[in-house]
């Protein structure tokens, strides 16, 4: 494997956040079929937390790669 832990990383976070996505969704579908508007709202909400962690996952990856080419650290 060529790429190096950042790329590592970075590939693990999209695919757990797709699946987690995928998850919710299926959460989200079910609730709607049972009308269970709280487990509907529920759902909402963890999607809303699981978009906010990745996208703090992937700022945090960014600044890694900022700091290590600004320190020329590969």
């Amino acid at each position: 494997d060529l790429r190096g832990e950042i790329e590592r990383h970075r590939d693990w976070e999209v695919v757990a956040h797709f699946k987690r996505l995928a998850q919710i969704d299926v959460v989200a579908e079910l609730a709607i079929q049972n009308d269970d508007s709280a487990l509907v709202d529920r759902a909402e909400a963890v999607r809303r937390y699981e978009t906010e962690r990745f996208r703090l996952a992937m700022r945090r990856l960014r600044t890694v790669i900022q700091a290590r080419a600004l320190t020329g650290t590969p």
